[in-house]
């Protein structure tokens, strides 16, 4: 059963955009194991270009098939990001985010003679359900929109899914397929999963500091914004401010949700922290992934943040919240209330709270996360697993070009409607209050670390580099000589595999 649309379908769309370029280096390590650097002016010029039209939707009859995507399910329990689905909106209620998700499920169902439909469970366990059904062999789903850890389980998993190079209905040159992410997972010539417009919950996983304004000026600070465009916004610099503002309000010897601080933080802070200084577990260098992780920038960087997270002066680490809070999201019922009352300076988050911010009463401002030190040429943004969300195909799919055509289709309408929504109407003209924060948000956009070795998740990286800020451990040495070979040795398994 077709749904109502009350604008007539649009076939006619026009083609544009250029694939997201990148350039410059950051300063540490090897160039050619570094992260690239989006510059202002390729910003700029991407927004330019990606407003014109791109593709030319031409009609295709599938019959009336269901077209099934399989991801993480919608709710309200918490964040309002969670409440849209990146698959389909059923109606229109007057929400442009939902408003323009609903435009994107007409028009594609109206020109393949599709009727969408999307099937959710909790984000922990997307992986591990979606590779049930596909060693079952079932085509049960078209396509996966893989979330969270889980996705592991999924892409280490040998022909479980689709190679997109393979697949002749998608180019992954156009500019709704995020560049970034095309260079970080393509190994050996294949790649399995990519980032693109419709992955609306990628863009809300990129990661920065929420700041309140108030209290840059009550306590006479420097503006975030000016040490960013002067290219002095340094992980030193941040320390500095966060000893600046934290007062032990309750007088119990430590800073708590009860206090002023300066910092709110959690054990994967550290790796945000450390991808915002142009470093990576592992690194895909020319495809072959690396372990980039052994040299001093990162060693240096461990014993700064883990000082800074951990010392109970000047941060307020997310476990040492009182477990009565147990159940609750303490992001959202106790460090983020504490942002918008002034009395934490920055919050180290993803975007996901963004659209929560709305009843801020005080101004805010969102930045990346600092530099290592002003040598440094640029800022990144990290991307936290839980919420970055990829298109794959299974292999259980028996028609993957036909479904190349439909993701393809709705990843155009995504940029163009969808993201618009979110980006422009919304967080731009809705939720944030001036233009350095939407200049600090393309940097953060366009900039996105996408860390192959956190995410694969390969000999256990990524409790290798947590356990760091969990264990208030700052020897890197002795943690790093033990687990090196565990993570090579993982990576090697996986080359070999994905070789035949």
């Amino acid at each position: 059963m077709k749904r109502n649309l009350s604008a007539a379908l649009s076939l006619i769309i026009v083609l544009a955009a250029l694939a997201l370029a990148a350039t410059s280096c950051s300063g540490g390590s090897d160039p050619d194991t570094q992260v690239k650097q989006t510059t202002d002016a390729q910003i700029a010029e991407t927004e330019e270009t990606t407003t014109a039209p791109e593709l030319v939707i031409v009609p295709q009859d599938f019959g009336g098939m269901d077209f099934t995507f399989f991801g993480v399910e919608t709710h309200g329990k918490d964040w309002v990001v969670n409440t849209y689905s990146e698959a389909l909106a059923e109606s229109e209620n007057g929400d442009p985010i939902n408003d323009a998700l609903f435009r994107r499920t007409i028009e594609i169902e109206e020109a393949f003679n599709i009727v969408i439909k999307a099937v959710g469970v909790e984000r922990t366990k997307v992986g591990g359900e979606a590779l049930k059904v596909i060693l079952a062999g079932d085509n049960a789903y078209q396509a996966i929109n893989l979330q969270g850890y889980s996705a592991k389980t999924v892409l280490n998993s040998y022909n479980s899914l689709y190679n997109l190079y393979d697949i002749d209905t998608i180019d992954l040159s156009h500019s709704w397929w995020d560049k970034n992410s095309i260079d970080s997972f393509t190994v050996g010539g294949k790649l399995f999963n990519v980032v693109g417009d419709m992955n609306i919950r990628s863009f809300f996983s990129s990661t920065g500091f929420m700041f309140s304004k108030q209290m840059i000026e009550d306590y006479n600070l420097e503006s975030p914004f000016k040490l960013i465009d002067d290219g002095v916004w340094t992980i030193d610099k941040l320390i500095e401010q966060c000893e600046a503002v934290t007062h032990d309000v309750n007088g119990d010897g430590h800073v708590g949700y009860e206090d002023t601080a300066g910092l709110f933080g959690e054990a994967i802070s550290l790796l945000w922290g450390l991808n915002a200084f142009g470093e990576q577990i592992v690194t895909n260098v020319n495809g072959t992934p690396e372990i980039t992780l052994n040299n001093e920038r990162v060693v240096t960087g461990i014993e700064k943040y883990v000082t800074l997270l951990r010392s109970n002066t000047h941060s307020i680490w997310a476990a040492d919240v009182p477990k009565s809070f147990s159940g609750e999201n303490i992001f959202r019922t106790k460090m983020l209330p504490m942002l918008m009352e002034n009395r934490l300076l920055y919050y180290s988050g993803t975007l996901v709270g963004t659209l929560d911010l709305r009843s801020m009463e005080s101004d805010f401002g969102i930045i990346p996360k600092p530099k290592f030190d002003e040598s440094q040429d640029g800022y990144y943004s990290s991307t936290h697993p839980q919420y970055l969300s990829f298109t794959t195909i299974p292999v259980t799919n028996p028609d993957p070009e036909g479904t190349g055509t439909i993701l393809e289709a709705m990843h155009f309408l995504s940029q163009k409607y969808v993201f618009p929504a979110i980006y422009d109407t919304t967080i731009i003209n809705k939720v944030i209050r001036d233009e350095e924060t939407g200049r600090m948000l393309d940097i953060i956009r366009f900039n996105r670390v996408y860390d192959i070795g956190y995410i694969f998740d390969w000999g256990g990286a990524s409790s290798f580099i947590t356990a760091f800020s969990n264990n208030n451990n700052t020897n890197f040495a002795s943690s790093y000589a033990s687990v090196e070979p565990k993570i090579q040795a993982a990576i090697d398994s996986y080359l070999e595999i994905y070789s035949e």
